[in-house]
């Protein structure tokens, strides 16, 4: 299984979700500039369910950004995974879109 970002290496009891998600506030941080990302999260039965997320640089008296601020949804009928699934590993990710946001 792939590892995200540079933590992930070192960290034997993160998820691939978790790296992911490392992953993506490491790259806010390094380009100083929101992003927008859609995935899609497949469970081990087929069912499939949407994730949408908006995730924000803020920072304090300085430039560098000291924290982030996120938002995220989720998509899906009665059949679609519990996001639960993507918490303990027995789905996959399918990254839809990053996109950078220009502010």
């Amino acid at each position: 299984m792939a590892a995200f970002g540079p933590e992930a290496e070192n960290q034997t009891l993160v998820t691939p979700y978790a790296a992911y998600l490392i992953a993506l506030d490491d790259e806010v941080l390094a380009r100083k500039r929101p992003l927008a990302t859609g995935t899609l999260m497949h469970a081990e039965d087929g069912l499939v369910l949407l994730s949408k997320r908006v995730l924000l640089p803020l920072a304090h008296k300085r430039r560098e950004p000291a924290i982030i601020l996120g938002g995220q949804t989720y998509h899906g009928t009665g059949s679609a995974p519990p996001h639960s699934l993507v918490l303990t590993d027995r789905c996959t990710i399918e990254e839809l879109s990053r996109i950078t946001l220009r502010v």
